[in-house]
């Protein structure tokens, strides 16, 4: 009996092992425990979207992890990426990264044509103030720029270049659906939606002013 038990213990093991060894390989270059919980921090803190993801994750690593390796790490693994989200909701984290989602130049759409837009350069991102539920954070907004007429498109609306006149803004289609997680009113202010959405019901159920309710919010988030 003993002699089974042992060869059931040593079988056991030995599967052990070969999943280590190959979750290993799928990890590699990464090498250690401590690495691959950075590379996890350093995924939420640049999500997808963010201008030079792979250069910014590779500068939050040890030494001898290149952005090419973080490329093809994040190829493999899309896993630890969704792993990753889940910890972007943090309520102690105090900036947030914002990426518009928006594909093609709406000043451009007016005129019937679809123009993709590009990532504006990493150096040249705004810092907006976040009205979160959990409180005021500060935000790191890489815009989107239109290749032909130059208009610059932030979270939920276009404006500038060529072809929007000066002081006026396009919004985009469903700028303030409830599927969207922020919206930005100005340059300097983003809200997140669920709280434009409880701000609409308590003036229309609760006639509460705005001035109320932000220092309400104010209170709840300390």
């Amino acid at each position: 009996m003993a002699s089974w038990l042992d060869d059931l213990g040593l079988n056991e093991l030995e599967h052990i092992k070969d999943g280590a060894s190959a979750f290993a390989q799928e990890l590699h270059p990464i090498n250690s425990a401590e690495d691959f919980i950075s590379f996890v921090v350093a995924l939420n803190l640049y999500p997808p979207g963010t201008p030079l993801r792979a250069e910014r994750i590779a500068g939050e690593m040890p030494a001898g992890l290149s952005a090419p390796a973080v490329r093809y790490l994040l190829s493999k693994l899309p896993i630890v990426d969704r792993l990753a989200s889940q910890l972007r909701d943090d309520p102690s984290r105090k900036t947030v990264r914002l990426m518009p989602d928006v594909e093609h130049c709406v000043a451009c759409g007016l005129a019937g044509e679809a123009v993709p837009l590009v990532v504006k350069r990493a150096d040249k991102c705004s810092s907006p103030t976040v009205y979160a539920e959990h409180g005021r954070l500060k935000g790191e907004l890489n815009g989107l720029s239109c290749p032909r007429c130059s208009a610059w498109h932030s979270m939920s609306y276009a404006e500038g270049g060529t072809r929007i006149p000066a002081g006026k803004q396009v919004p985009y289609p469903g700028a303030t659906a409830s599927s969207r997680r922020w919206v930005q009113l100005s340059q300097s202010t983003v809200f997140e939606n669920s709280l434009l959405d409880r701000l609409s019901a308590q003036m229309v159920h609760s006639h509460t002013g705005f001035e109320t309710f932000c220092h309400e919010w104010a209170m709840r988030c300390g």
